[in-house]
């Protein structure tokens, strides 16, 4: 199947629509995971240097003036966090050695040049006795009770503990890229202190991508799914229509009066239904008034043709013989009788559409009654070939009448447009329940035009368009008519390099 006539397809271009919608808001819901996941990985980071930076402030603020920074009165975990300090003369502390040169140039321009709270001589401004934040003597109130303020600090008698206002300037968290990896890193710098703390990112980075690998190895299967889901969706949807289809496809010329009922389908196809509905009304009353038109027609014409015929026959029985008034009536009374024929052929047609045909079944010898007209026609110089040897009988139950004449307009167009010395064949072959009744002759072949249009009414092949091979364009007309009213098909197997042949296929009870 061509991709253009795929995709000509509703439920097709619903479900690939459908589904490519839903992954792609899907893939960016995941990708929105993936982002929130980091965020909040970072979030949660930033909270931790933080936190450990307003717990660090008060204890290298004491060190400063008592002791020197020194790794052993720290917290481990806040040692390894402290990556950069300086003292309170401005210069830089080594607190780790792993650091080259080059990344304690990247942390030191985190810090501003000069820290704001900070006096001429580097020191932190003085107590104030009347804030409850200072402390003049002994351990005082701690305004943040979330620091953590060491032992041997509150055992100082006097430690100078300045206000935590001072320290505003804790700077936005950012990140660098440091020669070991990326690094969230947070600068403070305030009263004398001024340093910086850091989290390796590529855990976090790690973590992050997992999620983000995660989602990407079901994304696929995802889309699979959708598309799954989405098609079994459509297509439940798309049902009534399909049932729709099908009640519409067995309309036909018989069953005009069939109508689809709107609630079988959803309310968008109502109004199609409805339209549908209307124009199969109005077809019906169309094909109606013409089967009548034809009906009556054929009938009324009947009469006045037969009565023509006999006294054109009176008129040439009376005239001279030979002479040219004689000549011209027989002339007349030909095409007479050609105008009755197509009338008969009109009023059979007719009583066939509206089901008034009479039938008188009864048993045959479907094989016989073939050889019998066949016989009729052992002088038109055409070889004969009646299949299958020896002539064994072929049962049969139907009309007599109705048959002989559909044969017989078979048997016909095998003669008329056969060539000179030409060949007919006939063959019979019983299938189960089914008889297969096959007829075929050499001459020229029916146009490739035609061929679709056989069975239609005063269709004529190329060859038989001249008035010296007599016909109506009604004999197949006649002939599907009439196996159609005994449960059969009648068909143009093929009609190419000198042969055409017919099947005729009939149920047996």
């Amino acid at each position: 199947m061509k991709l253009g006539t795929v995709w000509h397809s509703f439920r097709f271009r619903i479900v690939i629509l459908t589904t490519l919608g839903l992954w792609a808001l899907l893939s960016v819901w995941m990708y929105g995971v993936y982002r929130l996941v980091l965020t909040s990985r970072l979030n949660e980071v930033d909270a931790q240097l933080s936190a450990a930076g307003y717990q660090m402030i008060p204890v290298m603020l004491f060190h400063q003036r008592e002791r020197g920074i020194q790794s052993g009165e720290f917290q481990p975990e806040l040692w390894q966090r402290l990556l950069l300090a300086y003292d309170r003369s401005g210069q830089r502390i080594d607190l780790n050695a792993d650091l080259p040169e080059t990344d304690l140039d990247v942390l030191g321009r985190l810090i501003p040049e000069s820290a704001p709270g900070m006096e001429e001589h580097g020191g932190p401004p003085p107590g104030d006795p009347n804030d409850p934040g200072s402390r003049t003597q002994g351990p005082g109130v701690d305004r943040f009770p979330e620091m953590r303020v060491p032992p041997f600090l509150q055992l100082d008698p006097a430690p100078v503990r300045p206000r935590m206002e001072q320290f505003d300037t804790e700077l936005e968290p950012v990140t660098v890229e440091l020669s070991n990896g990326r690094w969230r890193c947070v600068a403070f710098s305030g009263a004398g202190v001024r340093f910086v703390l850091g989290e390796a990112l590529d855990p976090v980075y790690r973590q992050s991508k997992d999620v983000l690998k995660l989602m990407a190895w079901l994304n696929p299967a995802l889309l699979v799914l959708i598309l799954m889901v989405t098609w079994l969706v459509v297509t439940r949807a798309l049902r009534p229509i399909r049932e729709m289809t099908e009640l519409a496809g067995g309309i036909d010329a018989d069953r005009l009066d069939v109508r689809l009922k709107p609630e079988m389908v959803p309310s968008e196809f109502q109004r199609l239904v409805d339209v549908f509905n209307s124009m199969l009304g109005r077809l019906e009353r169309n094909f109606y008034q013409a089967r009548r038109f034809s009906a009556d027609a054929a009938h009324e014409l009947k009469t006045p043709l037969t009565i023509l015929q006999g006294q054109l026959e009176q008129e040439i029985a009376q005239e001279e013989t030979g002479s040219s008034r004689q000549q011209s009536l027989s002339s007349l009374l030909d095409e007479v009788a050609r105008l009755k024929h197509i009338t008969e052929g009109l009023l059979l047609l007719a009583l066939g559409d509206s089901g008034r045909v009479r039938t008188y079944q009864q048993d045959l010898d479907l094989r016989q009654l073939v050889e019998e007209i066949a016989n009729d026609y052992e002088d038109s110089g055409l070889s004969w070939e009646i299949n299958p040897q020896p002539a064994n009988p072929v049962p049969f139950r139907g009309d007599k009448v109705l048959l002989m004449k559909a044969v017989q307009n078979l048997v016909s167009n095998a003669t008329k447009y056969n060539r000179p010395e030409g060949r007919v064949r006939i063959e019979f072959q019983e299938e189960g329940r089914q008889l297969r009744f096959r007829i075929g002759n050499t001459g020229p072949a029916i146009s490739p035009e035609i061929q679709p249009h056989v069975f239609d009414r005063f269709v004529r092949g190329d060859s038989s368009r001249n008035r010296k091979v007599d016909g109506t364009g009604l004999g197949l007309s006649i002939v599907q008519e009439l196996v159609r009213i005994h449960g059969g098909t009648v068909a143009l197997l093929s009609s190419q390099d000198d042969w055409t042949e017919f099947e005729v296929v009939l149920p047996r009870e």
